[in-house]
């Protein structure tokens, strides 16, 4: 067992204050969803992604799904289906209409 002593008196941070992949986050977010059913909304926003998870390529996401303010550069990994809005704003590239209709089959409104 570890001393209190020991770990003050150490030069660097054990393991355990080391934070989790931000990679391994997503995908678990994404896994939970699926394993919900694929209800509601889906938010991936504000992650830092530079592109979308593969996992998501095939599945419909019954709400809205937000993957705004990343540093998205392609939208290749998009779900199949949106039943709800698409919003994809401030990114690094800025979508289209046109390129979002070209990957997913979204129901109501996108918003750029």
């Amino acid at each position: 067992m570890i001393k209190l002593k020991q770990l003050l008196l150490e030069n660097t941070a054990p393991d355990i204050f080391v934070p989790r992949r931000m990679e391994d986050r997503v995908e678990r977010m994404i896994k939970n969803y699926i394993r919900n059913g694929s209800k509601g909304d889906l938010d991936l926003s504000r992650l830092k992604l530079t592109e979308l998870p593969e996992i998501l390529k095939d599945i419909t996401v019954g709400g809205n799904f937000y993957c705004y303010n990343n540093r998205l550069t392609s939208l290749e990994g998009s779900p199949k289906t949106v039943g709800g809005n698409f919003y994809c704003r401030n990114n690094t590239v800025q979508f289209t209409e046109q390129d979002v209709r070209a990957v997913c089959d979204v129901k109501e409104s996108i918003f750029l």
